[in-house]
Formats: structure tokens, C-alpha cells, sequence
């Protein structure tokens, strides 16, 4: 009994050393990519992101939680929409929204609001 005891314990910490190591891979590979896409003017910035979002397949490795979380903190990050008009913040909405299925239910709800920063109001609480 006391070995099994030990054995789920060790189990236990392995799978949250795992966790933790997927959510610093996870968040590497966002700040990566969201500098590649700042490097880029507004326009070649929304022709990689709805790229990425049109090409996104969750079916195209095992590990169903990685991709999603990466361009989910890709897509949520605001200082990428801060140069972009409304007409591009809205053709980022309209792209995530038609992809919303691709993610897993509990981003979806935020990201809904991709693309709207401004658009209700005008933007008169955005400060650049």
C-alpha cells in the first residue's frame, strides 16, 4: 500500500511538472511569435494572423491543448491590434470568429471580442 502510495505520488508530480512545462512552452512560443508579427506593419500583420487562423488545424498533432493556447495568447495580445485601423481590427474579428470552432470552448468566449477593442465607442478608452 505504501509503495502504490508513493508511486501515484511521484505520478502526481510528474504530471505537474509536465503542466508547468507546457504552459512555459506555451508562453515562449507566444511572446516569439507576437515580437515576429510587432516587426511587421499593420497590414502584413492581419494577412499572418488570418493565415494562421485559416490554416490552424487542431487535428495536426496529439497534444490538442499546445496550438490552440499559443495563438489563443497570440490572438488576446493587444499591443498586436494597437496600429491596425478598424477596418483591419474588424477583419481580424470577422477571421477569429469564423474559427472560433477551432478552439477549445473556454477561449472562445474571449475571444469573441477579438478585433472589437474600439469599434463599440470609438475607442475613447484606448490609450496608445
Amino acid at each position: 500500500v505504501e509503495e502504490g502510495r508513493e508511486g501515484g505520488v511521484a505520478k502526481s508530480r510528474a504530471q505537474q511538472v509536465l503542466k508547468q512545462i507546457a504552459r512555459l512552452e506555451v508562453r515562449f512560443w507566444a511572446k516569439e511569435n507576437s515580437g515576429m508579427l510587432r516587426e511587421l506593419d499593420a497590414e502584413s500583420r492581419l494577412e499572418r494572423l488570418v493565415d494562421w487562423l485559416q490554416t490552424f488545424d487542431t487535428g495536426e498533432s496529439g497534444d490538442q491543448s499546445f496550438g490552440p493556447a499559443v495563438l489563443y495568447s497570440v490572438l488576446t495580445d493587444i499591443t498586436l491590434q494597437k496600429d491596425m485601423d478598424q477596418a483591419q481590427k474588424e477583419a481580424l474579428g470577422a477571421a477569429v470568429r469564423g474559427n472560433l470552432h477551432k478552439f477549445p470552448v473556454e477561449m472562445q468566449a474571449v475571444l469573441e471580442r477579438v478585433g472589437s477593442l474600439g469599434a463599440a465607442g470609438g475607442g475613447g478608452g484606448a490609450r496608445g
